[in-house]
């Protein structure tokens, strides 16, 4: 479940961006585009790289602001 609800903070952007149109192509607006889309990818790649460190250590992930989210869809 976990996996679910990182695969749908990947779609965000895109959905945004189709649904708001074009990114923007310069200025204010454009650095916060590049930001947004940088921290949701190096939240995600730490999300993997935490849970491969977990795995390997034989022990269960339960990624922190993640298993909340997929608890909350499970009740």
């Amino acid at each position: 479940m976990q996996a679910v609800v990182l695969d749908i903070l990947l779609v965000i952007p895109g959905l945004l961006e189709s649904i708001l149109g074009k990114a923007p192509m310069s200025g204010f607006a454009l650095q916060i585009y590049i930001n947004a889309y940088n921290t949701i990818w190096l939240f995600v790649l730490g999300s993997f790289l935490f849970a491969v460190g977990k795995v390997a250590i034989g022990q269960t992930p339960r990624l922190p602001l993640v298993a909340d989210a997929a608890d909350a869809q499970i009740r």
